[in-house]
């Protein structure tokens, strides 16, 4: 199987003036990607081969050349499709979900140029810099160099990867992809569950906590001033520590499937009167950036042959991991005292292991051995979560017996 795993390498402006080339440039770039949404919203082409001089010429009033249209052209075809396929498949999941997708837009400023127009260029004569990264064929008889300085992540990638000829650049990086070569995912023998907090960003059912500093990283974004170089340094301080728990988490022995729950609209309806959350809190939701913590974790466990699986978080912190008893009145703060079994714990491991046992009962999990790590959780016999594995188990010895 091949992923793509991409690094990102800061560029390096020797005077202010290529800095201003290379944003006139992108500034140019995405008004006309937008104007290439606008035409395929309606009238999709099926492929990038289908995208031709007649169809490209039909966007007018630019400066940009014909090898600039067509990354462009390529780049809104993407994301008009991309758009169009996860509104599928959120009709799928929810039946009362608006039956037209809203059109989209790019606001960021960053193209996706292939070779046509950007390459790397090693220079011949050693230097303080390790490429350049060269422009050319963008329109206007416009020329850009920009030195690159590589990074140790950009090394990793390329001894066990290809780099590819597409690059994605902004204003401040490049980021350059690399097709790696994976082998099949590892047999479920290491199951755990993970729930994600602002005390611990990681919980798991093994009864170990991750990323207990990120309340504190929180915060500390929150002091800045909004929009300040401060608060950038914040920022990528706490993506920097998501990625350290992630690799805390990746070296857990045995480790071959990761469960988690699905966390989206976090931040919908909290201005509603009736669920209103207060500023300070929504600021909160708003910094602890869900999304980037399960896209690292979901690559990395790619990355290292681990299945990644997402079950509904609907009720998870209320539920009894023992005898599956949800009451709102089970959990106080950071404890969780079952009323019916008296089950006792923490209420985000408790969490965690509710999550495992979704999956080995409703997720694709549910004809499997419960082949979960051993997190001291007591599942009953006479529990529906015990009688459940033990119907699982019967199961995988009459298909092992007719096998036979």
């Amino acid at each position: 199987m091949k992923i793509v795993r991409s690094t990102k390498c800061s560029l390096q402006f020797a005077t202010d003036r290529k800095k201003t080339q290379l944003r006139l440039f992108l500034v140019e770039y995405v008004r006309v990607v937008n104007l290439y949404i606008d035409l395929f919203w309606f009238d999709t082409p099926e492929n990038n081969n289908k995208l031709v001089k007649v169809v490209l010429d039909k966007v007018e009033g630019t400066w940009l050349a014909y090898n600039a249209k067509v990354c462009a052209a390529r780049q809104a075809l993407g994301i008009v499709k991309g758009t169009k396929a996860s509104h599928v498949e959120r009709r799928k999941e929810r039946k009362r979900f608006k039956s037209t997708p809203k059109k989209p837009r790019l606001r960021r400023l960053e193209a996706h140029l292939s070779s046509l127009c950007a390459k790397l260029i090693i220079p011949k004569r050693k230097s303080s810099f390790d490429t350049w990264l060269h422009f050319s064929k963008i329109g206007n008889k416009t020329i850009i160099d920009i030195p690159i300085k590589f990074h140790s992540p950009y090394f990793e990638l390329a001894e066990i990867g290809t780099r590819c000829k597409q690059f994605i650049i902004t204003e401040e990086y490049i980021q350059i992809p690399f097709r790696i070569n994976v082998a099949p995912k590892l047999l479920p023998t290491g199951c755990i569950g993970i729930d994600t907090g602002m005390n611990a960003l990681a919980s798991t059912s093994t009864g170990e906590q991750f990323g207990t500093e990120m309340k504190d990283k929180i915060e500390r974004v929150k002091r800045c001033q909004h929009g300040s170089k401060g608060q950038k340094r914040a920022r990528r301080a706490l993506r920097q520590y998501i990625d350290q728990t992630v690799n805390k988490i990746m070296a857990i022995d045995g480790l071959t499937l990761v469960v988690v729950e699905k966390l989206e609209g976090i931040t919908k309806n909290t201005r509603n009167p009736k669920r209103r959350l207060g500023k300070n809190m929504r600021c909160s939701i708003g910094t602890w950036n869900v999304a980037y913590w399960l896209k690292r974790l979901e690559m990395a466990c790619e990355r290292n042959r681990v299945s990644f699986r997402r079950v509904a978080a609907y009720n998870t912190s209320r539920t009894c991991p023992v005898c599956d008893h949800c009451n709102k009145k089970n959990r106080q703060g950071l404890s969780f005292v079952c009323r019916n079994c008296g089950y006792a714990d923490n209420s985000d491991i408790a969490a965690s292991k509710t999550i495992l046992n979704r999956y080995f009962k409703f997720g694709d999990g549910a004809g499997l051995i419960d082949r979960r790590k051993d997190c001291g959780s007591r599942i009953l016999p006479d529990s529906l979560s015990g009688q459940q594995d033990i119907a699982a188990q019967q199961r995988d010895e009459v298909k092992f017996t007719e096998s036979k």
